[in-house]
């Protein structure tokens, strides 16, 4: 089984051998099979009401195929102030410990920030999804808890790729995120190839991971 942690667009609905996680943020209408959900800091300007919270809490408690919180998180580059996206991020990180949740995080260079956060909340597990950035920082986050998602294909950097090859496979997920001319097999395929290890045994170890963070999941 191909499982793509982290999509947008449900677009392999009808292969019996794909799943796809699909990342909801809760003001837009998504075609969904198994999900997170999240207020993005791109769409989210003020701090969160109790109803907006419950959206969250009710989606997590009550539907099965909910796998967990986000994505959200903080990014420097775009949204509302960052003094409000970490008013947003606490709110959802509270829940998500009170719930005993998941996370799926969106850094943009703010990986200090967010490290900070992780030492004051005890939620079973951090993914900070769409990494892009270089070994040493990927790294440095693993040594911090973090698993790491990320969409590997041959054009990307070429210090991305070398991070790649040392984050470490228990610690890592396959993503297709928004790239809509990106196929998860070629993701497997590449990612497979790139680590020198036989596709099959890559499959078997993201299920596992998606089984030890996803503590819901069910499939495989």
């Amino acid at each position: 089984m191909l499982i793509d942690f982290h999509t947008h667009k449900l677009r392999n609905k009808n292969q019996k051998d794909i799943e796809e996680i699909i990342s909801i943020h809760p003001t837009k209408d998504t075609e969904k099979i198994f999900y997170t959900i999240g207020y993005h800091p791109w769409w989210t300007k003020e701090a969160l009401s109790i109803d907006e919270l419950n959206i969250l809490k009710d989606s997590y408690l009550h539907d099965p195929k909910c796998m967990a919180i986000g994505e959200f998180g903080l990014d420097k580059l775009q949204g509302p102030p960052l003094e409000n996206q970490l008013k947003i991020v606490e709110q959802q990180l509270k829940l998500a410990q009170q719930l005993q949740a998941p996370v799926i995080i969106h850094c943009v260079r703010q990986y200090d920030t967010l490290t900070k956060l992780k030492q004051q909340y005890d939620i079973p597990a951090w993914i900070i999804h769409g990494y892009y950035r270089n070994k040493t920082l990927a790294l440095e986050l693993i040594d911090k808890g973090f698993y790491l998602s990320f969409c590997c294909h041959e054009n990307a950097p070429k210090t991305f790729l070398e991070a790649v090859k040392e984050i470490p496979l228990d610690k890592m997920f396959l993503e297709t995120d928004s790239y809509p001319e990106v196929d998860i097999k070629m993701v497997y395929e590449f990612t497979a190839s790139l680590k020198n290890i036989h596709i099959e045994d890559l499959k078997n170890q993201i299920l596992k991971n998606i089984k030890t963070v996803f503590t819901k999941w069910h499939i495989g």
